[in-house]
């Protein structure tokens, strides 16, 4: 028997099988040879975010904008003002709890001692010597139902002067956990006592061992150490948890390589900051460090990386590497971003993510960010603001030094836009496959003010692999969208439903003027 396939049925079947391995591997989007030699991308029904070309392919009068936090109004959120605060506080790790619907925070107190030397200061290790600084850091909790206003709980775990009236943590197990510890609550792990999970530096003890210490708690509260501490040996002094990686199926945290791990930066040897990775089956055992990223061309020559923080997000591995100048002594975040959690991509002009503040204010020194939080339309970015830079500026600040805690924003998927002005612009992608019956967007409106050349409109059309226009979804039958919408449901004149071209190489073409495109998604 002869079974005579047509080209129609063969397409359709070449697109649902390619569809099927794409959603069994768990893949964001895969290409595969279309019927007219085109490359189609997979994409189901995940969400297309627009950091890079992936799916793109042409704009015209449209610019890609890599967008930056926005900070609050009300910044500082937190500062130091329970006596065993203290005026100095850092963030270390702020987690949503939808289970029990409230943000929590761990946070710590930095206590410092020094006695100011007499001018002129001479080099930094001496000054320190001379100002006989010492520092350590109390853990405290935090939480808050909106994310702006926060309570301080009376755990009664730690006695302060006298009394356990207080939300001050008590030590871990082997006293060893310090500051900017990457949290996560674990819901996957059937050992309840193992809940939360963090990672963070952990100082010499008195065998002479550093390194990275990974701790568990079973209320976030009560922390034990791990008795393979430290698990990896040598290391720097921060470490950043992503968590575990569904993708890859074992848990991944971005560390900071030492001098131990003879990780020699890309340019060359010599002293470099870069930011590691490693990954874990079990959250004790974890591999060599990789390095992860590494100062390049583009940056400046005093540029290193002091830490970053990493959010899987739609399909992206999203980071925000805290570029350290040594020249100004200034710590800043900036966006990378990543399709494997490994190989980071920057942006092309290396902007400020969370800028510093102006001259004055609490952050004017370093911003230092810890892991986003996505929740009610918008994306949280908790941070440490800081006024002085170095040793220097420490015993010149005297008992002006306030380290607090602020917070910045974006749109739910505003990392990275497509934008047009006055001027109409295109974006076309290239052939996709997809699933679902409808087709989503996520966009913002323009400003409004000037009275002219300010309407904001996009619509869009349905095209096939060869780039014509399929009948019922032409520009002219597109109902226009004119103000922001984060979940906009595109919409022609017979309707939304596009389920009949599921399975099928289409191209979308969106029509802008006057928006940002942040994100597309078939549902």
């Amino acid at each position: 028997m002869v079974t005579v396939m047509s080209f129609e049925y063969g397409r359709r079947l070449q697109g649902r099988i390619a569809l099927a391995l794409c959603l069994a591997s768990g893949a964001h989007s895969l290409a595969l040879s279309a019927p007219d030699g085109d490359r189609a991308v997979v994409i189901g029904r995940n969400k297309q975010l627009l950091f890079d070309d992936h799916v793109i392919a042409e704009r015209q009068n449209v610019s890609r904008v890599f967008n930056p936090a926005e900070k609050v109004d009300r910044n500082p959120i937190m500062v130091g003002e329970k006596p065993w605060e203290g005026k100095t506080i850092y963030v270390g790790n702020v987690l949503y709890d939808d289970e029990e619907g409230i943000f929590k925070m761990w946070y710590w107190v930095l206590r410092m001692s020094y006695q100011v030397p007499a001018k002129p200061y001479s080099q930094y290790e001496n000054l320190l010597r001379a100002a006989k600084y010492q520092e350590s850091f109390l853990p405290c909790y935090a939480t808050s139902k909106d994310g702006l206003r926060w309570e301080r709980p009376n755990l009664g775990l730690v006695e302060f002067e006298g009394s356990k009236d207080n939300n001050l943590l008590p030590p871990v197990s082997d006293g060893r956990m310090h500051n900017y510890a990457g949290i996560v609550k674990d819901r996957r792990d059937p050992d309840s006592t193992r809940r939360y999970k963090a990672v963070a530096w952990r100082p010499k003890d008195a065998k002479g061992e550093f390194g990275v210490g990974v701790y568990f708690s079973p209320d976030g509260l009560h922390w034990t150490a791990s008795a393979l501490n430290p698990v990896v040996k040598g290391t720097s002094d921060v470490h950043t948890l992503l968590g575990w990686d569904e993708r890859i199926k074992k848990y991944v945290a971005y560390l900071r390589p030492g001098s131990a791990q003879k990780l020699a930066p890309a340019a060359g040897s010599g002293l470099m900051r870069i930011i590691g990775y490693s990954t874990s089956d079990d959250f004790e055992h974890w591999t060599p460090i990789v390095p992860a990223l590494v100062p390049d061309s583009v940056d400046p020559v005093d540029t290193q990386f002091y830490g970053m923080p990493v959010v899987h997000y739609e399909g992206f591995y999203i980071g925000f590497p805290w570029v350290f100048r040594t020249n100004q002594l200034t710590h800043v975040p900036q966006l990378a971003f990543s399709r494997d959690g490994l190989h980071f991509q920057r942006t092309p002009l290396r902007g400020d993510f969370i800028p510093l503040g102006p001259k004055g204010d609490f952050d004017d020194g370093n911003v230092w960010s810890v892991q986003p939080v996505v929740h009610g339309g918008k994306i949280w970015f908790y941070y440490t603001g800081t006024r002085w830079r170095g040793a220097y500026d420490l015993f010149e600040l005297g008992n002006d030094v306030a380290d607090s805690i602020g917070l910045a924003t974006l749109p739910l998927d505003g990392f990275a836009s497509i934008e047009a002005g006055p001027n109409p612009g295109t974006l076309t992608t290239k052939p996709m496959i997809f699933e679902g019956s409808r087709l989503e967007f996520n966009l913002e409106a323009s400003q409004k003010g000037y009275g002219t050349d300010e309407a904001t409109s996009l619509r869009i059309e349905i095209l096939d692999a060869d780039g014509a226009t399929l009948p019922g979804f032409s520009l002219a039958e597109s109902e226009p969208e004119t103000e922001t919408r984060i979940n906009g449901h595109a919409r022609w004149k017979r309707g939304g439903d596009v389920s009949a071209l599921a399975g099928k190489p289409v191209r979308l073409r969106f029509h802008l003027r006057n928006a940002k495109l942040y994100a597309f998604q078939f549902r």
